[in-house]
């Protein structure tokens, strides 16, 4: 798989991308006694996700939620966390 999505192209040079995967679905843990724990924390769909592109980029099949082009960020792909409410990132 890191073979297939571990890298990218940023600035036209290839660059690793050291978190490539959303978070996979399952019982929210967290750390100590967070409110959130046992709750279930659904799987992130390419609908959920926004992707960060240069304008030339050839966009990757898929039902995406949305395309911008930020130059100013270092992120690649961004989605909202359903428990916690708060922008994951990747890239």
């Amino acid at each position: 798989m890191k073979l297939k999505f571990g890298t990218g192209k940023m600035d036209g040079k290839e660059v690793e991308i050291a978190n490539y995967m959303a978070e996979p679905p399952g019982i929210f843990i967290g750390r100590g006694e967070h409110p959130l724990r046992g709750k279930w924390k659904p799987k992130v769909t390419s609908k959920n996700v926004t992707l960060n592109l240069g304008k030339e980029a050839k966009v990757p099949k898929g039902d995406w939620g949305k395309i911008v082009h930020d130059q100013e960020s270092m992120w690649m792909a961004s989605w909202t966390d359903y428990l916690t409410q708060k922008r994951k990132y990747v890239g």
